[in-house]
């Protein structure tokens, strides 16, 4: 669902509806996962991170919720000031 509102440019109303998912069921792995996703895509990296460490703790062996976070990490590293004179 993401992938297709994200073609459609749509994030801000799937996101609103995770976020309703979320208030109705705070254990909603995939809800988390899919709003860190769009959070991630758009560029709200501590609002990603929180909603991926929610999603893990739900489900704690979900490869694509461990890559993402991974791609996370790397991005947040990429974009620290200090990293251009390493």
């Amino acid at each position: 669902m993401v992938t297709y509102l994200k073609d459609l440019g749509d994030l801000s109303s799937s996101a609103q509806s995770y976020e309703v998912a979320i208030r109705l069921d705070p254990d909603l792995a995939h809800a988390h996962l899919n709003l860190a996703v769009i959070k991630h895509l758009e560029s709200d990296y501590a609002g990603a991170f929180r909603h991926y460490q929610v999603a893990l703790s739900l489900d704690p062996k979900n490869k694509l919720v461990i890559d993402n976070m991974a791609k996370l990490r790397r991005r947040i590293t990429r974009s620290l000031p200090f990293h251009d004179c390493v």
